[in-house]
C-alpha cells in the first residue's frame, strides 16, 4: 500500500494528460458548478448601451499591409517662353571676388549643369557706402538753363500818321487831317479785338491841335506850331502849351525844337523886325514838366528857311545845318559865329556830338570838330573826309570811346553798291569793322550800352559795338510800301518806326546766371552775343 500511494500523483498527472489529448474519452471529470445568471443592471454601462440602441453594422477589418503607389516618370522641364521652373533652394558658394552679374536656374531638380538654361545677365547693385559723408556747405539750387536766344519778339501797329511815342498800354499818333489842322490821337497799343455792334466807338482819343514839327523826349511829345509849342504826355494828354510873348503880328515865329538838356527843352523861333529889316533869333529854354520859362538867348542870325536845328549842349553851340553850309552860333552868344561850307548834302544826315559834327554827303562823309576858343568863339579843327561812300541815314556817334576820340557808326553805301554799317574811329579814314546788310540802312542806329541797333530794309540788327559781329536779326512783317524812318531805345524795347507803322521789338528775359551783373553792362537783357552775319 506505501508503494501505491509513492506512485499515485504521477499516474494521476499522466492519466489527465491523456483524457485531455483523447477528447474526453476515458474517465471524465466532474461538470463544474452552475454560474448563476447575473442581473442586467449589474452588467457594464457600455453593454448596456449597446443593448438598447438597435444593432450596428460591424465594421470592415483593415488590411495590414498597404502597398505604395506606382512610380510615376519626372516631367520634361518647362520652356522659357512659358515661365521659370522652381528651383529647389540651393546653398551658393561664395566666391573670393565679386559674383558675376549673370543668374543660372537649373531645368529640373538633379539637372545637371549641361541642362541649366542661362538668364538675361540682371545688374547687381553698387555696395551701399556706409561711410559718413563729409560735412559740405549747402549750395542754392541753380535755375534751369533757358535754350539760347536767337530771336526776339515783334509786334506791329498799323495807323494813319507819325508815332510821337507812348506807354506801354498806348501809343500817341500825330495825324494832319487838312486845313492846317491835325489831331493827336492816344490808341491802344494791345492788338484790338473785332467789335461785337459795329456802331461802338474805338477806343482811340482825338485831340485837335495846329499843324506843326513833331519830336518826343521820354514821356513826352512835342509839337511845335506857328506861336506855340505843345506838349502831350504818354497818355494823350495835353500837359502844357507855351505860347510866344507879345502881339500875335510881330513877325516872330517857331522854328523847331533844338534838343533837350538837364530836364529842360529849347526850341528856336525867329523875328523879322520890318520896319529895321532885321532878324533876330530866339532860343528858349522851357522846364519839361511845366512848360515855364527858364532863360532866354538872343542869336543875331537868320535862319535858313529848311535849316535843320541841333544844339549841342547849352553851353556849347546851337548847329545850323543847310543845304551847302553848317553854321555853329556860340552859346553864350559871340560876335562872330563860325561856318563851315560843305558840299550839298541831306539835311536830314547829320549828326552832332559834344561837338563833333558828322555829315553824309552825296560823296563821301565828313566829320568836323568844333572847339571852343576864348570860351565862346568856335572854330573847326582839321576835318576827316571819307570818299567813295555815300550816306543812307544819319550816323550814331559816340564820344570818348577811346583815348584817340570818338566812334562814328554810319550807314553808308559803298562804290560797288553794297550797303554798309560801318565804324570809324574820328582820326581815321578806314574803318574799324563793317556789317554788309542787302537793304539799305533808313534809319539812324541806337547806341545802349554795348550794342548798336539798326534797321535794314525790314530786318532789324544788334551788333556789337566793338567788333561789329552780329547777335541777333529779325525780320519784321511789314508790307512793301512801308519803310521804318525811326528808331529809338524806349522802356527796355525797341521801337523803329515809319510812317503809319510802329514795330514793337523786345527780347524774351534771360538766366540770371548769363549775366551776373545787368546793372553794369544794360544792354545784357538784350541777348547774346552770335558769330558775325553771313549775308552777303
Amino acid at each position: 500500500m506505501a508503494a501505491l500511494g509513492r506512485w499515485r500523483a504521477p499516474v494521476l498527472v499522466v492519466a489527465g494528460v491523456l483524457s485531455v489529448l483523447t477528447g474526453g474519452s476515458g474517465m471524465s471529470p466532474n461538470p463544474p458548478d452552475p454560474v448563476p445568471p447575473a442581473p442586467i443592471e449589474s452588467l457594464p454601462k457600455a453593454f448596456t448601451a449597446v443593448s438598447a440602441q438597435p444593432p450596428m453594422r460591424p465594421a470592415q477589418p483593415q488590411p495590414l499591409y498597404v502597398p505604395p503607389p506606382p512610380s510615376v516618370e519626372p516631367l520634361p522641364p518647362i520652356p522659357l517662353s512659358i515661365g521659370i521652373p522652381v528651383a529647389p533652394p540651393v546653398t551658393p558658394t561664395v566666391p573670393s571676388v565679386a559674383p558675376s552679374a549673370t543668374l543660372y536656374f537649373p531645368s529640373a531638380p538633379g539637372a545637371s549643369s549641361a541642362g541649366e538654361h542661362k538668364l538675361p545677365a540682371l545688374p547687381f547693385p553698387p555696395p551701399a557706402d556706409v561711410s559718413l559723408p563729409s560735412p559740405t556747405k549747402p549750395t542754392a539750387p541753380q535755375p534751369p538753363a533757358e535754350p539760347e536766344i536767337t530771336e526776339p519778339v515783334a509786334t506791329v501797329h498799323r495807323f494813319t500818321g507819325t508815332y510821337l511815342g507812348g506807354n506801354d498800354r498806348r501809343h500817341i499818333v500825330y495825324a494832319e487831317t487838312g486845313d492846317g489842322r491835325a489831331e493827336v490821337q492816344s490808341r491802344p497799343s494791345a492788338r484790338s479785338i473785332p467789335k461785337a455792334d459795329a456802331d461802338d466807338k474805338d477806343d482811340v482819343t482825338r485831340i485837335a491841335i495846329p499843324t506843326g514839327k513833331v519830336a518826343r523826349h521820354d514821356r513826352f511829345a512835342f509839337v511845335t506850331a506857328a506861336r506855340e509849342l505843345i506838349a502831350i504826355d504818354s497818355n494823350g494828354d495835353i500837359e502844357w502849351r507855351f505860347t510866344l510873348p507879345g502881339k500875335p503880328d510881330n513877325g516872330e515865329r517857331l522854328l523847331d525844337v533844338a534838343g533837350f538838356h538837364d530836364g529842360q527843352v529849347f526850341v528856336v523861333s525867329q523875328q523879322v523886325i520890318h520896319d529895321k529889316g532885321n532878324t533876330l533869333g530866339q532860343l528858349y529854354a522851357l522846364k519839361t514838366d511845366t512848360g515855364s520859362l527858364v532863360s532866354l538867348t538872343t542869336i543875331k542870325a537868320r535862319f535858313d528857311p529848311d535849316a535843320r536845328l541841333i544844339l549841342d549842349r547849352p553851353n556849347g553851340a546851337l548847329f545850323a545845318f543847310s543845304r551847302a553850309r553848317i553854321v555853329a552860333h556860340a552859346l553864350p552868344p559871340s560876335q562872330a559865329d563860325h561856318t563851315c561850307e560843305v558840299p550839298t548834302l541831306p539835311i536830314a544826315h547829320a549828326s552832332v556830338t559834344n561837338a563833333t559834327v558828322c555829315t553824309m554827303t552825296p560823296t563821301g562823309l565828313i566829320i568836323i570838330h568844333f572847339q571852343p576858343i576864348h570860351s565862346n568863339v568856335l572854330h573847326a579843327r582839321p576835318s576827316t573826309q571819307i570818299g567813295g561812300v555815300a550816306g543812307t541815314a544819319p550816323a550814331a556817334i559816340r564820344s570818348n570811346y577811346s583815348q584817340s576820340g570818338a566812334r562814328i557808326y554810319a550807314p553808308v553805301k559803298s562804290a560797288v553798291s553794297h550797303f554798309v554799317l560801318a565804324a570809324f574811329d574820328e582820326h581815321h579814314a578806314t574803318p574799324a569793322w563793317q556789317v554788309r546788310v542787302p537793304k539799305a540802312i533808313t534809319a539812324a542806329p541806337v547806341l545802349y550800352g554795348s550794342c548798336v541797333y539798326f534797321v535794314a530794309g525790314n530786318v532789324l540788327y544788334r551788333v556789337n559795338a566793338d567788333t561789329g559781329a552780329v547777335c541777333w536779326k529779325h525780320t519784321i512783317p511789314l508790307a512793301p510800301s512801308e519803310t521804318l524812318t525811326d528808331l529809338a531805345f524806349t522802356r527796355g524795347e525797341i521801337r523803329a518806326s515809319g510812317p503809319g507803322v510802329l514795330v514793337r521789338v523786345t527780347d524774351r528775359p534771360e538766366p540770371a546766371a548769363a549775366f551776373p551783373s545787368a546793372a553794369a553792362n544794360p544792354a545784357s537783357r538784350m541777348g547774346v552775343p552770335h558769330p558775325p552775319d553771313p549775308s552777303p
